[in-house]
């Protein structure tokens, strides 16, 4: 678009800027905070310079952004291409306009929690329990993004002043993409080489206070000397355990339970969904490859304690109806 507009060709650039690629919520939702304020004064920039009725649809491209003070657009503008003044003079009027703006008081909760959340394409960092309290300016449209391991991305668009109540879906085919990335990842990792006992003895990685990344979950593949990962996932309202078959590349059993008032922590219930879980894809692959309990050589296991995550590996040989850590 950039090119396009210094051409000068207005019409393609115009055309350009349609591209789903460049819409504005897509970028932001992928946390391209940047990108987006360029997409948002170039799509403008083009409408404004074909004039007639193309200008009045020129606003309409850049409130998404000016409505968020915290992107900077104005200083985007004066550091990029788009010199006219005539355009700049437009654009700084509405900035001008809009900045006045009332906030409202908004808010959003995603369940189940320990999600990542990003408002507008920056994560918030101060959510409590799976709910987040922000401020917006009157009249715009906030774009909510959470990302949790196991689950599917979830996007929303909520407009200033309410409260959003979302659900994030639980989804096994979610969690094979991103374990599967994280294994065809691990061979680039520093330790993939490393022999097995290097392996055993290293220390487990730890990731404060966060759901479990791909090169976390890459590290616990590498670790592991079978072909299965169990990953514990442990919340203050939920936990779980997922059991990923490498050689099937697929989940082949899932335990989760909710937490309410008077049960044990999810530290405590952990470990018995765990060996559930283990249960179960045991029953469902007695033709699988494993003959014994002894594929517990080397074991590793992605977990969240309730002040953050930690990979574990498993050492013992034998399973003997326990859960080790």
């Amino acid at each position: 678009m950039e090119s396009l507009y210094l051409a000068p060709d207005f019409m393609a650039c115009h055309a350009a800027g349609l591209s789903p690629d460049l819409d504005i919520p897509f970028l932001l939702a992928r946390g391209e905070r940047r990108a987006a304020v360029r997409a948002a004064l170039l799509k403008a920039a083009c409408l404004w310079k074909m004039q007639g009725k193309f200008i009045d649809r020129a606003p309409d491209q850049l409130r998404p952004v000016l409505l968020k003070p915290d992107l900077d657009t104005m200083g985007e503008l004066s550091r990029g291409p788009l010199k006219d003044r005539g355009f700049v003079d437009f654009v700084t009027a509405l900035n001008k306009e809009l900045v006045a703006a009332k906030d409202l008081p908004t808010e959003v909760a995603i369940k189940p929690d320990g999600a990542s959340v990003a408002i507008n394409g920056r994560e918030k960092k101060d959510c409590t329990g799976g709910r987040c309290r922000f401020l917006a300016k009157e009249g715009d449209e906030v774009i909510v993004t959470a990302q949790r391991f196991g689950y599917a991305t979830l996007v929303r668009t909520l407009r200033a002043g309410e409260v959003g109540d979302y659900n994030m879906d639980a989804v096994d085919r979610e969690t094979e993409r991103q374990v599967a990335a994280a294994v065809h990842a691990r061979n680039a990792a520093p330790y993939a080489n490393c022999a097995s006992t290097q392996l055993a003895n290293a220390t487990a990685p730890t990731i404060s206070g966060s759901p479990p990344t791909l090169d976390a979950i890459g590290a616990a593949a590498a670790r592991n000397l079978g072909r299965v990962l169990v990953l514990v996932d442990v919340r203050k309202q939920t936990a779980s355990a997922i059991i990923y078959d490498d050689t099937l590349h697929r989940v082949v059993a899932r335990r989760e339970e909710t937490l309410g008032p008077g049960s044990r922590r999810g530290i405590d219930v952990a470990p018995d969904l765990a060996v559930d879980a283990l249960r179960e894809w045991r029953r469902e692959t007695a033709t699988h490859w494993y003959k014994s309990w002894k594929f517990w050589a080397g074991f590793a296991v992605v977990a969240a304690a309730a002040t953050g995550t930690t990979v574990y590996v498993l050492k013992e040989i034998d399973y003997d109806g326990g859960f080790i850590q």
